[in-house]
């Protein structure tokens, strides 16, 4: 099976230069099958979840896939990832990382979670 790796926008450091807030948007993470030496995206390719409050305490994820990124997204599926992020009550970004991390999948993000 492909290893999923994900980063996390807002624990990169490059987050304040390249961030546009967007109302309702409270975090961006991208999830792919990357080279684990020099960087780049590998064949399964990358898909995004951009996580949104509404009007409640709940964050609403939204997967956004090109065709590239199906694989990768393919591997998450069947690894029971997205059924868990559906069913999750995600209060904070971080929940979404912690989730994704005890499923296995690799935490690339620059800065590291507080509690990691």
């Amino acid at each position: 099976m492909r290893r999923l790796s994900f980063y996390d926008h807002h624990r990169q450091s490059y987050h304040s230069a390249v961030w546009l807030p967007r109302p309702a948007v409270v975090g961006e993470f991208m999830i792919g099958e990357y080279a684990i030496k020099g960087g780049g995206v590998r064949n399964g390719g990358e898909f995004q979840i951009t996580l949104y409050r509404f009007h409640n305490d709940f964050l609403s994820p939204q997967f956004s896939i090109f065709d590239d990124g199906l694989l990768s997204f393919y591997t998450l599926q069947k690894m029971g990832v997205v059924e868990k992020i559906r069913k999750a009550d995600l209060r904070h970004r971080d929940d979404l990382a912690r989730l994704l991390i005890k499923n296995d999948v690799r935490d690339r993000s620059h800065t590291k979670l507080a509690d990691s």
